[in-house]
């Protein structure tokens, strides 16, 4: 369990409920092609920053952002969520310096992200706390054959989400 349940994030706390904190310390992924084996690198969403479910379209704005940032490292794209993908984020598997993936946490107001460390999975929050995922993270590697239908991570795009 970790020191504390919040996160700091643009100079606020984010409380993490302990149901979100769970779904954190056991994460899966899915990717429409076997990734390559990286021992080093991040994994990082730009969906629902700070935690806020936004809509498709505000989500997939923020995934082009994150994506033009990412140019260069030949991100591997894919969804981090449950085990059943019933809850799921795009996100980008990246062979990259982690501290480029702690900075582009902290610019697209995430509160955490994955950092990959000798092959193995570790969860890094924002107030610069981290903890151990059980084991390779290619063992969260989902194996469905497709997502379903229904995604929970999505809200709905509103004027007040906009400013993220």
């Amino acid at each position: 369990m970790l020191k504390s349940e919040k996160c700091i994030n643009k100079s606020t706390f984010v409380s993490i409920d302990k149901d979100t904190l769970a779904a954190y310390q056991n994460p899966y992924f899915w990717f429409a092609q076997k990734p390559s084996y990286i021992t080093s690198g991040f994994i990082i969403t730009a969906w629902n920053p700070q935690g806020l479910r936004l809509g498709q379209r505000q989500n997939r704005l923020h995934t082009q952002r994150l994506a033009k940032r990412l140019a260069g490292f030949d991100p591997h794209w894919g969804f981090g969520g449950n085990q059943e993908m019933t809850y799921r984020e795009r996100s980008a598997l990246v062979r990259a310096p982690r501290s480029y993936g702690k900075k582009l946490m902290r610019e697209f107001s995430q509160n955490a992200i994955y950092l990959i460390k000798g092959g193995r999975l570790y969860l890094y929050f924002y107030n610069a706390q981290e903890t151990s995922v059980n084991g390779d993270w290619q063992r969260r590697v989902s194996h469905l054959r497709q997502l379903p239908r229904r995604n929970y991570a999505i809200g709905f795009d509103t004027p007040q989400n906009a400013s993220f």
